[in-house]
């Protein structure tokens, strides 16, 4: 069964190898059009009559074997992972994970961590405790980060209610200063009058 494999994974490369780029047609000339994959439906269009020299239309040649298809080039099913709960049912033998990227860094360290020991291969990762140990160096770095910016605002924000109290005593001691000077002339115009 294998063997059978390894030879449909060959052909499935040569196909990949000799398979167009499907362009939408007219995509070379107008940026404005994109390349994303279109039919054709002009009545003069020569890439609908499909004439030589012209763009190739997609077509179910150009598809893999179907005992292949949706498969890497080792043979594993490439499955996307968002929490434990989705490697369950998997087995190691014939999927290989693709941690979704809309999973946070602590649930990524732990999906890392379980799919390593229970032996799954890891698309874009080659050494999961090495990326293991990256993430919670890069996770403690950003808690330390955190906490010297929380200090500093709660130092900041300390050293701006005591000024803020120095000059409210500050304007109280002027205001005393004041008031002690009125008195101080009104005792000096009542003793003339």
């Amino acid at each position: 069964m294998s063997s059978e494999i390894d030879k449909l994974l060959d052909v499935k490369k040569a196909i990949d190898r000799k398979r167009p780029k499907f362009l939408r047609e007219g995509a070379q000339n107008s940026v404005r059009i994109g390349s994303k994959w279109r039919r054709p439906r002009g009545l003069q269009s020569k890439m609908r009559h499909q004439f030589a020299g012209h763009r190739k239309r997609v077509n179910v040649g150009f598809r893999g074997p179907a005992k292949v298809r949706g498969l890497d080039a080792s043979g594993l099913a490439l499955t996307r992972v968002e929490n434990l709960a989705g490697l369950k049912d998997l087995d190691p033998k014939t999927h290989k994970i693709v941690i979704a990227a809309k999973v946070g860094l602590k649930s990524r360290i732990l999906l890392l961590e379980k799919a390593a020991e229970k032996g799954f291969k890891i698309f874009a990762c080659k050494d999961p405790s090495k990326k293991i140990a990256e993430l919670k160096d890069w996770l403690s770095k950003r808690k330390e980060d955190r906490a010297k910016k929380m200090k500093s605002k709660k130092e900041s924000s300390a050293v701006k209610v005591k000024k803020k109290k120095a000059e409210l005593e500050e304007k109280v001691t002027a205001e005393e200063k004041k008031k002690e000077e009125k008195k101080e002339m009104e005792k000096i115009l009542t003793k003339r009058g």
